[in-house]
């Protein structure tokens, strides 16, 4: 995500709009680039697929991508 005062809301309305909940967030200054990791409750793929769809309309979003969790978490 780009560096801008309230992204981290937008982020948590955008999430909260879809019908989710934030588990975690972690974040890394660098610069004005600020890769970030976020846990994020889901039904189901199509649940999933509404927050990633959520979160890419925020300005200074720059790229939203599924990671999963290793087996055994």
């Amino acid at each position: 995500i780009e560096e801008r005062k309230n992204i981290l809301r937008d982020v948590a309305d955008a999430v909260a709009k879809a019908d989710s909940n934030l588990r975690s967030v972690g974040l890394e200054n660098i610069g004005r680039a600020t890769p970030g990791h976020l846990v994020v409750e889901v039904k189901n793929i199509a649940h999933l697929a509404r927050v990633i769809k959520e979160l890419k309309k925020i300005k200074g979003v720059v790229e939203v991508e599924r990671v999963s969790e290793p087996e055994g978490d």
